[in-house]
């Protein structure tokens, strides 16, 4: 999948849920500067291996996981397409990783 076609799924509003979480998940890969070959699973392994050999060991500079950049991928999609229609087209919010707490939207919380 090229990048222009993972940024043509995330503004599409009619994207399914596991098309939207494939695309951006491929994105993380491309910006964590992996191969059309990588995975998020083995870029994160690969790169919690390197901090583990550094001097300080830093859990903030790890990559993605595969839950979080699922979720960031559902959030980001949402936030796309309601921002590129200026607010004409409207995406349920609690299909694509928010929840409803009181009056307003929160990121749901990743996979356990």
């Amino acid at each position: 999948m090229f990048a222009r076609d993972c940024i043509s799924v995330m503004q599409n509003p009619g994207a399914s849920v596991a098309a939207v979480s494939e695309a951006g998940q491929w994105l993380m890969v491309l910006l964590y500067g992996g191969t059309p070959t990588d995975t998020l699973s083995h870029l994160y392994y690969s790169h919690y291996y390197k901090l583990l050999l550094g001097h300080h060991f830093q859990a903030e500079r790890l990559t993605l996981s595969q839950g979080a950049a699922h979720y960031h991928a559902l959030c980001v999609h949402l936030q796309v397409v309601e921002w590129e229609s200026l607010g004409h087209i409207s995406l349920e919010p609690c299909h694509l990783g928010w929840q409803r707490i009181e009056f307003s939207f929160q990121a749901k919380l990743m996979m356990q």
